[in-house]
């Protein structure tokens, strides 16, 4: 067994002998020296209970100096054994885990929690289980909590704060740093990523079990995972159901114990900085969501920000709440990170980060169902890249219905949440396609999908950066539940089992749709497109038309739209360029087709409608939807017929010059001689 740290063995250190101040928040490791700190004015009784980990009485109890900078109080503790050892801070005669705890203890296990409920108890990431039963502190509740033998089983029960890792190897970890213009952003929640037994993974809703899925994400193509909150938030709450997506607050510089493998001998930050550095080998960046609640202060989200950016490597951040974005515009150590823009005031900034286009998705689900009038928002959103702020574009994300929800139901049914389904918005923008929830019709399966592939379309044929949320690429459903934040079971759960013959075809679509995108910057310019010819080149950059070439009709009742983009216009050696056709019609259209830049001739690169083939509304395999790249049919004539709800894009190609391959050929043959 250890040999427990006894209080001979702890000693303060004097302020003039070797600490540093002013100090760091949190307790920061310095060789055989631990700093710590607390906001407490001087006159405040403010004070260090140090136990050996687990156990109910402290092995040592420092007083804070009372002299410190302002309010804040700095100690330093030599003697401290990092590995085994706890502390709460005392304020005001009550104990208290640090705010800015590196490392928190006392609710390993994901929801079990609950004020009542049972738990099996555990005390750090050695220690799984020891059979014993408790009852968890809720929150507000952990100065609180009792150490009654009796009631607690010979245990400490509430929360404590740990030691972080004093040493972590990156192994020379470089930051992916993709432009915005290249990134292509995947949300997922990393409990609900691979919880279900069918992700077979070995740590099931872990960082660890994130990491077993790193080949899957190499092969979608994505370029950066949001994660939603990771920092351990209380999901448990005073009362209600479990808080499971966590925008909440909570101990913000430290990552979420339950969401580390208890049968690993690592610290949760170890494991979580493995997840961080395996990400990055992956050549795939981390961007984390935090919520600061309104009372946050700003030099505090200045801070968690920078500490997850130094201690983590972590390449960005959404912030949602409070966010100070002109103290963070100027911090260098944040320069280069990702930022995005969700619900807060950037008024005063000098620039601005990615901003997310709530406009854009709702002009997305709207033409999509066929509705008028969207001709205009469409003509916008879909060229709309300001320098500025690059704009976020998604049809769907955590909140709200999934994509394919959004295409199988047309009211939410929130009832499993509790509340009479009289929470979640109304306005989905939703189409179930002839019938509520799941159905067996096939030509209602194969109208889902194909709507679902012309949204996806609109996201990743735009310029700016998509983001899809995790799950709907192979057809994750909700049940129509469109605000799942209490659902920590197989509503939020992904099923990787894709048993829907349609939903596999989706996810091969998306992966072929992601390295389409990424093999054309025509798609996501690093500028803003001009929509004129201002290198002389024959043709604008961008242009939009409709049934009729360079003639764009807006009227309340269309919904076709051509969009033209040039490839001498982009950075790719073989300068392709693409005519997109839209028809959110219930009726086929005809299209009149421009002449392709540079000469070409068009083929159909992709058809929507291609899903059922010409003589069949269902069968999935009739013809691919994707052709094979110099396999692409080609356009012959002028015009061409549009299916309804379909959209086709058409490569321009160039023909070969008979005439000059010969003259170069006699060329040739005259060097010869």
């Amino acid at each position: 067994m250890a040999e427990k740290t006894t209080a001979e063995k702890i000693r303060v250190i004097a302020a003039g002998e070797t600490a540093l101040f002013p100090c760091f928040p949190g307790a920061v490791a310095r060789g055989e020296y631990t700093d710590f700190s607390v906001v407490a004015a001087k006159e405040d009784q403010a004070a260090l209970l140090l136990y050996n980990r687990g156990e109910m009485e402290p092995v040592a109890r420092f007083a804070f100096p009372k002299e410190g900078f302002g309010n804040l109080r700095c100690l330093t503790v030599a003697g401290i054994d990092r590995s085994r050892m706890e502390y709460v801070l005392e304020l005001g005669g009550e104990e208290q885990p640090d705010p800015c705890s590196r490392i928190v203890y006392g609710r390993p296990e994901f929801g079990r929690g609950r004020p009542g409920r049972e738990q099996q108890m555990y005390h750090g990431p050695k220690e799984a289980q020891t059979g014993r039963r408790q009852r968890w502190a809720a929150p507000g509740e952990e100065a609180a909590a009792t150490r009654s033998e009796e009631e607690s089983g010979g245990g400490w029960q509430g929360l404590r704060s740990g030691f972080s890792a004093p040493f972590y190897d990156w192994e020379k970890d470089e930051l992916p740093a993709y432009s915005w213009s290249d990134s292509i952003l995947y949300q997922l929640h990393v409990r609900g990523f691979t919880m279900d037994d069918s992700s077979g993974v070995k740590a099931p809703g872990t960082f660890a079990g994130l990491v077993e899925k790193i080949p899957y994400l190499k092969e979608l193509g994505i370029t950066a995972v949001e994660l939603q909150p990771v920092y351990d938030f209380d999901e448990n709450g005073v009362a209600g159901p479990v808080n499971y997506w966590g925008y909440t607050g909570g101990y913000f510089f430290a990552p979420k114990s339950a969401y580390c493998d208890a049968g690993l001998e690592k610290s949760c930050d170890v494991q979580m900085k493995d997840m961080v550095k395996a990400l990055h080998q992956a050549g795939i960046e981390v961007i984390l969501q935090f919520f600061f609640p309104a009372q946050t202060g700003p030099e505090l989200v200045s801070q968690v920000l920078r500490f997850w950016a130094l201690e983590y490597h972590v390449d960005g951040f959404r912030v949602m709440g409070t966010f100070p974005w002109k103290a963070v515009q100027q911090d260098p150590v944040l320069a280069g990170r990702k930022l995005i823009n969700q619900g807060w005031d950037p008024a005063g900034c000098a620039s601005m980060p990615a901003v997310l286009d709530g406009g854009f998705t709702e002009t997305v689900r709207r033409l999509v169902r066929g509705d008028e009038d969207q001709l205009p928002a469409l003509a916008h959103h879909i060229k709309n890249n300001p320098a500025k702020w690059p704009p976020i574009h998604l049809a769907a994300e955590y909140a709200g219905f999934t994509l394919k929800d959004l295409v199988s139901y047309e009211t939410k049914h929130n009832e499993p949440n509790g509340e009479g389904n009289r929470d979640g918005c109304w306005y989905n923008f939703s189409e179930n396609c002839g019938i509520e929830g799941p159905a067996a019709d096939p030509k209602i399966r194969v109208l889902r999908l194909k709507q679902r592939m012309n949204a996806l379309l609109l996201v990743f044929l735009s310029q700016g950066v998509p983001l899809i949320q995790a799950g709907d690429e192979m057809g994750h459903s909700k049940g129509g539940n469109n605000n799942s934040w209490c659902q920590d079971n197989g509503v939020n759960w992904l099923n990787w089992n894709i048993l829907e013959e349609e939903d596999q075809k989706l996810q091969e679509f998306v992966r072929e749709l992601i390295a389409f995108r990424r093999e054309h910057d025509v798609f996501h310019r690093a500028e803003e497109v001009q929509c004129s010819d201002y290198r002389s080149l024959g043709m604008p950059d961008f242009s939009l038309h409709g049934v009729h070439p360079w003639l764009p009709q807006y009227e309340n009742f269309r919904r076709q739209l051509g969009v033209l983009y040039n490839g001498f216009y982009g950075t790719a050696p073989v300068p392709d360029s693409f005519y997109v056709m839209f028809n959110f019609h219930n009726t086929a259209h005809s299209f009149d087709l421009p002449k392709a830049p540079g000469g070409g001739r068009w083929h159909v690169k992709l058809d929507t409608s291609g899903i059922a083939g010409a003589d069949s509304e269902t069968d999935f395999e009739e013809r691919p939807v994707w052709a094979r790249s110099g396999e692409e049919p080609s356009v012959e004539g002028r015009t061409m017929e549009v299916s309804p709800r379909t959209v086709v894009i058409l490569i321009g190609k160039r023909v070969p010059d008979e005439r000059g391959t010969k003259r170069r050929q006699r060329g040739r043959g005259r060097e010869g001689k």
